[in-house]
């Protein structure tokens, strides 16, 4: 591949997902993030300054000046001289989220020396795309999905990929050691009875106290297993932890999508609402319940029918 890439679009998650794969795929040693709306000097120094850190570096510039302001004549010779001058081994991501005129001269540049992707939110005529893009994320995660389950998904959540791979990541943790995620599956997660796995995954991130207990009573009502119920509540407050300690110790989305195995762009979606709703030591003191539930199921102390109600008690 050349050492500039170009990457529009408006399906913002998978625009970021393509970054990360390019990020794995080139085996860069380090990476340098812009700020959103770098300015020329600021780029170019990174630039320049590749050859000083050793190793392979990834510059990843999302709506650099040099692209939103592409009429300014400066802007242009910017593109033609230090773009240009990227060392060889070295690599230049240009991230495009906002809307792109391709007559411009600068667009024209890109599409001559760079590798061009583009990412738009799939259409709904674009059924076989969304389909193929869906089995591929839950190959990814290490799992199967059957035909039937990935257009009951379809049909019901729609082909927002955010949206959708938020979802799979909580039919990944439901489905446990099975290998493939079957309707069944879907149909209890998503909640085509009375409870709702996904609902309540959602309700514990923003922690509405009161639909988390709804959700509890109606998953047992509909004889979900409480083990499962159990392990869903804990991985999801798990997730919550961990997010708010990093994000406290100054770490990026990247870093946190990294240890968590989820995408850095629907961390950063929903981190303002976790900041609002949880604190490190709520989360801490909520999974020591959980696990105290757990220890006591195991050891054979409580019975599985009884735990829903000490679910409940440890997330209020």
């Amino acid at each position: 591949m050349t050492s500039l890439t170009w990457v529009h679009g408006d399906d913002v998650f998978r625009v970021g997902e393509f970054v990360r794969s390019l990020q794995r795929r080139l085996a860069v040693e380090v990476v340098d993030r812009m700020p959103d709306g770098v300015d020329h000097d600021t780029l170019a120094q990174s630039i320049l300054g590749v050859s000083l850190l050793g190793g392979t570096k990834l510059i990843v510039a999302k709506d650099p000046v040099c692209l939103t302001q592409a009429s300014n004549p400066e802007s242009l010779r910017f593109l033609e001289s230090t773009v240009s001058s990227i060392p060889d081994g070295h690599f230049l991501v240009f991230i495009s989220t906002k809307s792109v005129d391709g007559r411009t001269k600068a667009a024209q540049f890109l599409k001559k020396r760079a590798d061009v992707h583009e990412f738009t939110t799939f259409k709904e005529w674009e059924l076989g795309k969304v389909r193929e893009w869906l089995t591929a994320q839950a190959k990814a995660r290490g799992i199967g999905i059957a035909s039937d389950a990935v257009d009951l998904i379809l049909d019901t959540v729609g082909f927002e990929t955010g949206v959708l791979d938020q979802l799979l990541g909580t039919l990944r943790v439901y489905a446990g050691e099975a290998s493939r995620i079957d309707v069944a599956m879907v149909t209890s997660v998503l909640g085509a009875r009375s409870g709702s796995i996904f609902r309540l995954t959602e309700a514990l991130r923003a922690n509405h106290k009161v639909q988390v207990v709804t959700e509890l009573v109606a998953l047992d009502e509909d004889g979900e297993e409480p083990v499962k119920i159990l392990g869903i509540v804990a991985s999801t407050a798990h997730q919550c932890l961990v997010t708010l300690e990093m994000m406290e110790q100054g770490r990026s989305f990247q870093d946190i999508g990294s240890v968590l195995e989820r995408h850095p762009y629907s961390i950063q979606k929903t981190a303002p609402e976790l900041k609002r709703a949880h604190s490190v030591a709520g989360l801490f003191e909520m999974l020591n319940r959980l696990h105290e539930i757990d220890v006591a199921f195991k050891s054979g102390a409580i019975s599985e029918s009884g735990m829903v109600p000490l679910i409940a008690a440890a997330v209020r």
